[in-house]
């Protein structure tokens, strides 16, 4: 069933991103943010303040965006799911050298629009067209990126490592009800009555 609703949320993205400009996401829902190169989930591991990923999902892989226009143009504030009063932010800019960016994307107590506003907006790539690019404010062209130590960037003027750049940003779709294929030619309803004496 989980697999069901994972793919559910999967099509209902792409679906939106046909049609969308940009991510619009529904205050309050609950988001995974998957990595289209590796299939890790971003989540916020207990004992450090740098984002992590990893293969499993648990409460820590979930995430709710706030959105702030700032001159004419979207961003987001992201919240790990379980604790609105944090923000997803920057640990430093970035840096030209890509080695330098590895696991710079944290989580603070402090609001701050230099550090903690996100743009996020579709992949152009022809093989992303359900993905998005999430980059820090100010820095356009470097994307969160799975690295060794964490979640960080890589620059996207770079084409050699374009799908961890790119991320699945999915609701945590609830289901309300099930879904079942009847066999009809054992289903007792389509049976001819029978009659019951009493003894």
């Amino acid at each position: 069933m989980k697999k069901i609703t994972t793919f559910l949320a999967l099509l209902l993205t792409c679906i939106i991103g046909a049609t969308a400009a940009d991510f619009v996401p529904t205050a309050g829902t609950k988001y995974l943010i998957k990595c289209k190169g590796d299939n890790n989930v971003v989540c916020t591991r207990e004992g450090t303040n740098i984002l992590q990923a990893q293969q499993s999902v648990s409460d820590a892989s979930y995430f709710t965006f706030e959105s702030k226009v700032v001159e004419n143009v979207t961003y987001f504030y992201i919240h790990p799911a379980g604790d609105a009063a944090k923000y997803v932010c920057t640990t430093q800019t970035p840096s030209t050298d890509n080695n330098a960016n590895n696991g710079v994307v944290g989580v603070t107590d402090t609001k701050d629009d230099a550090t903690c506003l996100w743009k996020i907006t579709f992949n152009k790539g022809s093989n992303n067209p359900c993905a998005f690019n999430i980059t820090p404010k100010g820095y356009d062209e470097y994307s969160w990126n799975c690295r060794d130590k964490g979640i960080g960037y890589w620059t996207t003027r770079y084409k050699n490592n374009e799908d961890n750049n790119s991320w699945y940003i999915t609701p945590n779709v609830v289901l309300n009800g099930y879904y079942t294929i009847k066999n009809t030619a054992t289903d007792r309803r389509h049976q001819p009555l029978q009659r019951f004496r009493r003894r």
